[in-house]
């Protein structure tokens, strides 16, 4: 069901648009916990 609704919308081109939608928030909510949770990178210090 989740796919079906943000396959109904057109894909948003920037951030911007995309947080403005509440389906394209959850999605990225989603991807990040996934991301997050495979731990996938780490947080390393800005180089200088």
């Amino acid at each position: 069901l989740f796919m079906t609704e943000v396959s109904k919308k057109v894909e948003p081109k920037c951030y911007q648009h995309a947080s403005k939608e509440k389906c394209w928030v959850e999605a990225m909510n989603e991807e990040m916990a996934a991301l997050n949770e495979s731990q996938t990178w780490q947080i390393v210090p800005r180089p200088v």
